[in-house]
């Protein structure tokens, strides 16, 4: 069985099960059946992807990114709707993290606290990052332009998926909820905008005359956003270091490194 084959098979079994858990989470802390219906969301991307699977006209290379577009819509009002109400809102998943830690350090105290926590949670939106690399191998890539995108964007989710972590490792709440706002909008953007790194060799394998220059502009659009991106989370991240006490020096290195590689490719 081509590995494509099951890369399609997983992709969609790991989709449904994030958004099921997900929704799951957020009906559990709202206490609101109601928020399972956000799974119906995937129907959007899904189908999507399911008509591009059983359409020749349709090449599915051409169309991953505008499948990850759709999916990454979807996960953006997800993280939204649960750090929006249970963490910057509520703070019911710090208040759930405090309660854990009294309970530990007193061995006579009890409390009751779900498994679907912010560690299930964290766990969770790990998902997106393999949701990633199951993409790019559900279709046949003979000449292997994907490949370079396997490490880059990987480790751009990971950032994106840290970044957003800051918020329910807050427990003392000493994080201004301007800081998490800005925090919360930087980490949303970048996952809606993540699909700018697929597109940009969607078109690798044309051989029309406007090829180049249209492959050059993708690439500058790409260029800037990893840019932007690194820039944004750099600073964030200083000041929550400097102001607030949050380590994150390895993303630190990330997106100092990251920019640098920006910066060169500019010059050149």
């Amino acid at each position: 069985m081509g590995l494509y084959i099951v890369s399609r098979f997983f992709f969609f079994a790991f989709l449904v099960a994030q958004h099921v858990l997900l929704s799951k989470f957020v009906a559990d802390h709202e206490d609101n059946l109601g928020f399972y219906g956000l799974v119906a969301m995937l129907l959007i991307p899904v189908g999507f992807w399911i008509v591009t699977l059983c359409s020749d006209e349709l090449p599915l290379k051409q169309y991953l990114s505008t499948v990850w577009f759709l999916y990454s819509c979807v996960l953006v009002i997800m993280i939204g709707v649960i750090f929006g109400r249970a963490v910057i809102e509520d703070n019911k998943l710090r208040e759930q993290e405090i309660a854990t830690c009294l309970c530990t350090r007193n061995v006579n105290a009890t409390t009751d606290h779900s498994f679907f926590d912010s560690k299930f949670l964290k766990i969770t939106l790990c998902f997106t990052p393999g949701l990633m690399l199951l993409l790019l191998t559900s279709v046949t890539d003979k000449t292997e332009t994907l490949r370079q995108l396997y490490l880059m964007i990987v480790m751009d989710l990971f950032d994106g998926i840290e970044m957003i972590e800051v918020l329910h490792e807050d427990i003392c709440d000493k994080i201004p909820m301007g800081w998490e706002i800005a925090v919360l909008v930087a980490a949303l953007l970048f996952f809606l905008l993540s699909f700018l790194e697929v597109h940009q060799v969607k078109f690798d394998e044309d051989e029309d005359d406007a090829e180049p220059t249209l492959r050059k502009k993708k690439a500058a659009c790409t260029l800037v956003f990893q840019i932007i991106l690194n820039v944004a989370f750099l600073v964030i991240r200083l000041v929550l270091w400097f102001h607030y006490d949050f380590d994150s020096a390895i993303f630190l290195a990330k997106n100092v490194i990251s920019l640098v590689m920006g910066l060169v490719d500019v010059c050149q």
